[in-house]
Order: structure tokens, then sequence, then C-alpha cells
């Protein structure tokens, strides 16, 4: 139990005592779901106990001053509630905090890419960033903070020039940091768990301005900030869309009968039969097939809000999770789906770098929300061309993901069409893969 907490953005707080406003303010507007801070502690006593057992003989864990219900919460909470995973990432994080002082000052007044930012390496990154394109507020004291990114005024290849690796993680702690005091000032002023959101602008982003070498720094620094700074970034699931609700295994993604208005929204813009969503085998796991001449990413992009695009990929990513468990738990074998891309026809025209980006950005998240479900994609029939935009797509796609492609000729070698035969029959493939199945789009007889 705290005694008062000294953190320095907490200093002449009434929260300083408490911990955490309670009871919480009320909802802030109607859709402001924000869960109690109390009640996450009591459901999760248990566990953040044992996590706090786990932790008392290391000298950094301060359980009276700093280290209380609510700091070990987040580390259960982005660690599926499992102790000894949270506890090593909460020891990590008690060393990082000490490496690079971060308990000693509040930097809340002080935004990132300002010039009063409090950080030299933060300022030397920050200066390829054009003015306006990376502001950090907080438009409403009781809301999170706010990040607004403006993605062509980011020079990456300024910043890989003249800015080391060093500075670039330095620069990422400065803004992780100021974020974070925000949202735990506001989580515990509010009685509330708060994160941050972060709004990216695209539009004349260039493809010529992407980074190879600033994006692999950028993905090795979030990813050590997304352990250091658990709960933080915005972000709900089953419940927000209510996906224990209904069997969706009837009702395929891309065909008309998809329970889902913003997935078939997105639908308008893929021709017939170029994105189908089958079960082949009933013992065997669900099968996508993907022709890519047949979306028209252009049109999604310029008709298809991005709101809408993670409820569209989220339904894809039910129904194929609600047939892997069922084959799962029906065979007694860990079952996965496969991705089969027919990228003949091809054309280099149409491939929209924002589609490509907001498709990674979804992905990495349903990487998360779906573990263990995504066997591999097979990229069956590619031009030859297609290596030079895939340098760039790559690096925007999450990385468990890009590991599991494979580019393959099965038509032309056996050796390869083996590799799909490992999930599909030979007679139900269909022959624009190698296999014997003529009729496109597949018309299987699917078990309902």
């Amino acid at each position: 139990m705290t005694s008062s907490l000294v953190w320095p953005w907490l200093k002449d707080s009434a929260v300083a005592v408490a911990g955490w406003a309670d009871p919480p303010i009320n909802p802030v507007h109607d859709t402001d779901d924000r869960p109690s801070v109390k009640e996450l502690v009591e459901k999760h006593r248990k566990n953040i106990d044992a996590v706090a057992k786990e932790l008392r003989d290391d000298p950094l864990f301060d359980s009276d001053h700093k280290h209380d219900d609510l700091w070990v919460l987040r580390f259960l909470l982005s660690n599926k509630n499992k102790v000894k995973p949270a506890a090593k990432a909460a020891q990590a994080t008690l060393a990082f905090r000490k490496e690079y002082k971060l308990d000693e000052n509040d930097i809340r007044a002080f935004p990132p890419a300002t010039p009063i930012a409090k950080d030299e390496a933060h300022k030397r990154y920050a200066k390829h960033i054009e003015e306006g394109c990376l502001p950090c507020h907080v438009p409403d004291p009781q809301l999170g903070p706010v990040y607004f990114l403006v993605f062509s005024g980011w020079n990456q290849s300024d910043m890989v020039k003249h800015v080391d690796e060093q500075d670039w993680k330095s620069a990422f702690v400065y803004i992780s940091e100021w974020a974070f005091q925000w949202t735990d000032y506001i989580t515990r002023t509010t009685g509330r768990l708060t994160k941050n959101v972060r709004l990216v602008d695209a539009e004349g982003m260039k493809l010529s301005e992407i980074n190879m070498e600033a994006n692999r720094r950028d993905g090795k620094a979030m990813g050590s900030m997304d352990q250091m700074y658990p709960q933080m970034l915005e972000g709900a699931f089953r419940k927000e869309y209510k996906l224990d609700e209904n069997d969706i295994r009837a009702f395929p993604p891309f065909t008309p009968i998809a329970k889902i208005e913003a997935h078939k929204r997105l639908m308008k813009h893929i021709e017939e039969g170029c994105f189908g969503c089958h079960v082949p085998d009933p013992q065997l796991g669900p099968i996508f097939f993907l022709v890519f001449s047949g979306f028209h990413q252009n049109d999604m992009v310029k008709f298809v809000d991005e709101q809408d695009w993670k409820p569209a990929i989220v339904y894809v990513s039910e129904w194929c999770f609600q047939w892997t468990d069922y084959i799962t738990r029906t065979t007694g074998r860990l079952t996965k789906n496969v991705r089969f891309v027919d990228a003949e026809g091809m054309k280099l025209s149409e491939i929209n770098m924002e589609c490509n980006r907001r498709d990674g950005k979804v992905m990495g998240s349903m990487d998360q929300m779906y573990p263990q479900m995504l066997e591999g994609i097979k990229i069956i029939n590619s031009p030859s061309w297609i290596q030079i935009p895939w340098k760039v797509i790559r690096t925007i796609m999450p990385k468990r993901v890009v590991s599991k492609i494979d580019f393959i000729e099965p038509s032309k070698k056996e050796s390869e069409k083996q590799k799909l035969l490992k999930y599909i029959s030979e007679e139900d493939l269909p022959n624009r893969f190698g296999g014997k199945y003529t009729t496109w789009p597949p018309q299987y007889d699917e078990i309902k």
C-alpha cells in the first residue's frame, strides 16, 4: 500500500495520497468507455499482488512511493494478465527509467517537437520534422493526450543522415515519456484508465521519401517503448466489437451476406471472386484466396474512411478465428489459416502506399488480438518487378506477418506446389495455383 506518491507530475495533487480518484469522474461524452481504475484493480487484485511479490527484492522497486497497484496493473494488462511476463517487463522498466532519469522531472509543459522540449537528442531529431508536423496536445484535461502527425513533413532521409541511432532512441523516449506523464496524471485525477491516441495525416506522402533505415530505427525504438510504457496507446477489442455475441462462420467476408456494414463498404472496391474465404476441408484450416489485380486500392483510400478500415479487417479476422478455433477444438490439433495470393496481372500503378499503411497498421493490432492464427501467406504468379515495392511495403507491415510471406511458383515447380498441398488437397486446389479444381470463384460444399 502506497504512503504518498512522489512522481514529479503529481506534486501537490490530491491523488498523490489517494493514488487515483475514487469514485471516477462521469464519462466525458457518450463514447467515453474508459474503465474505472478501482474496478480494474479489484478485478486483478490477486495477480497485482503476485507481480509485486516478484519485484520486492529489486532495489529499484518502491511500492510505498512510486510503484503502486496502478503502476503494476498496466504491465499485467499488457501481458495478458500473466504474472511472470508482467514482472519481467516491469523489472526492465525500472532499470530503463533509472538509465534515462525519468523519475526526476515533470516534462508535461515541454511538448515534443517544440523549441522548449527538455532533451537535446530529441531536438536534434525534431530538426528534421517540419513545423506543425508533430504537434502534441492535451485538448481536454479529462481525456488523453493526442499526437497529430503529418507524414509529408518528416524528412526521413535527413534524419538518417544527421541523427545517430543513440539519439534516435532518446528522441522516442522523450515522446513516450511526455505522453506517459500526461496519461498517468489524467488516469489518476479522473479515476479512469486513460491512453493516448495518434492521428496521422498521410496526404502528400511520396514513395521516394520513405527511408528504409528510418523505418527500421522507428520499429526498433517503438518495440522497446511498447514494453516500457504498457497500456498507453488506445485500443479496445472484443468488447468494443461485440465479438463474443454471434457465430459468423456461415457469413464469409467479402460476400453480400457478410454481417457488418463497414466491411461491405470496403468490399465494394474488390472485384467479385478476388477475395474468397473458404473451408474446403472441415478438418483443416480456413483458406483465403486473393487476386490482387481485383483490389482497387486507390478507390479504397478515396472512398472508404480509415475509421471503416479496422472494423472491416476485424470482421475478416474474427470469421477466420471462429473457424480456426472450432476446427482446433474438434480435431484436437492447433489449426491456423493460410492465404493464397495470386499476383498475376498486378500493376505497379495500382499499389497505393496509404492503403498498405492502413493495412499494416490494422494487421499489426490483429496480430496481437488473434495470436497463433496465421500460418502463412503464399504469393503466387508474382511479376518480376514486385520486389521493388515490396522492399518498402515490408517496412510498414508487422514483422511477424512479413516473416510468414513466401513468394512461390506452384504451377512451374512441383516442390513449391507441395507447400500448398499441406493445407488443401490437389483436387480442391484451384488450377490457377497449380491444382485440379477448375471452378472460379471456388464453390466448395462448405460445412454450416
